[in-house]
């Protein structure tokens, strides 16, 4: 699509993206190639901007911006409480909210994940709430953490 939008002449910017991981030779070389053609990019991290260094982008407009999800209004305190209800969480509740994903070499992620949720929840008598950002990638791996637990937690599970 970059190169499509450069051939037409058109102006490309890259906003507020992640990058990486880009193991393979051949797509670092293509990610290279794009990137240096692209505009203005930003990245929502100094990690990302340290892989395309690492690439060997040369591309000068490349600049490390806040991840555009915190210049989100905050949902309606009401709206809120009906997710917390759906649920079955205590709206008075303390609670903490937990997004898991799934990475490769994880390990013993999930047992440790497990522990240190039911550490916060013994400790701090925190509730432990599950968001699964992308529901189809991150709920097997959440209930696995879910399962490792000793205490009980929650998971909201669909649209919000």
């Amino acid at each position: 699509m970059i190169r499509c939008a450069k051939l037409m002449g058109k102006r490309v910017i890259l906003y507020a993206n992640g990058i990486g991981p880009v193991e393979k030779n051949r797509n670092r070389r293509r990610v290279r190639r794009a990137i240096d053609q692209i505009d203005l990019v930003t990245l929502r991290d100094r990690v990302s901007a340290e892989e395309l260094r690492e690439m060997g982008v040369k591309n000068p407009n490349i600049h490390v911006t806040a991840d555009p999800v915190f210049c989100l209004d905050p949902a309606p305190v009401e709206s809120s409480n009906r997710l917390l209800e759906k649920v079955g969480l205590n709206v008075n509740s303390d609670f903490i909210a937990v997004s898991v994903r799934k990475w490769p070499l994880s390990g013993a992620f999930c047992k440790e994940m497990a522990a240190f949720c039911d550490y916060l929840r013994r400790t701090y008598k925190m509730e432990v709430l599950f968001l699964l950002m992308q529901p189809n990638e991150d709920r097997e791996v959440t209930q696995t953490v879910r399962d490792a637990m000793e205490e009980p937690s929650y998971v909201l599970d669909g649209q919000c």
